[in-house]
């Protein structure tokens, strides 16, 4: 309830500028996977180095329209998370600078609807981002991988326990290499490779 009447109140704001069109209602039948590597765990501070979105319309992955882009910037590297991501200062040195990625990425999500494994976390540093600067958060609606190979698992399998909901069972489930992981384009794309599996084929 909450994020809707936020999302009301910055429709209202962004009427006649450059953000209007995000605040329209999406009439597709597609999405957008995406995915964020940043440099730690906590949504109010940490930097984002990498991000990805990919849309996907019908039962295709468009990876020739997927924006993938290393953002400079950052100077709070930590070592656990540079193990986790493999992204060190100089591999994102050469990145796109955070303002012009922001804007990509909004080019490239429009008002399509966001799909991800955990996608709570990103969406709170987009949020978190978008609001700083521009003094709204993302409107879209938003697709969790997890309740959606939870919700076909129960369909499909109604006397089981719950589903193993780790992000390599829901891959393994789905029949979907892991591509990339960690890496932000490989998370997103096999995220989305996933979702049309359990929404166009159900679970086994």
């Amino acid at each position: 309830m909450m994020r809707w009447l936020r999302r009301l109140a910055d429709r209202r704001r962004q009427r006649g500028t450059p953000f209007e069109a995000l605040f329209e209602r999406w009439r597709g039948s597609g999405c957008v996977a995406v995915d964020l590597e940043t440099t730690g765990l906590d949504t109010k501070r940490d930097s984002v180095l990498s991000l990805a979105a990919v849309p996907v319309e019908g039962q295709v992955v468009q990876l020739s329209r997927a924006l993938s882009l290393t953002v400079r910037g950052a100077t709070d590297f930590r070592l656990e998370s540079m193990r986790h991501h493999r992204l060190r200062p100089q591999d994102v040195a050469g990145g796109a600078e955070l303002d012009a990625a922001l804007e990509r990425f909004l080019a490239t999500v429009g008002n399509r609807p966001i799909l991800g494994y955990a996608i709570a976390f990103d969406l709170a540093i987009l949020d978190r981002l978008l609001e700083a600067r521009h003094g709204f958060r993302l409107p879209n609606r938003v697709i969790e991988l997890r309740d959606v190979y939870r919700d076909a698992w129960r369909l499909a399998h109604p006397d089981h326990a719950e589903p193993d909901l780790r992000y390599e069972s829901i891959m393994a489930a789905a029949g979907v290499p892991v591509l990339g992981r960690h890496t932000a384009l490989g998370d997103a794309v096999t995220t989305a490779l996933a979702w049309l599996r359990f929404t166009h084929g159900g679970v086994r």
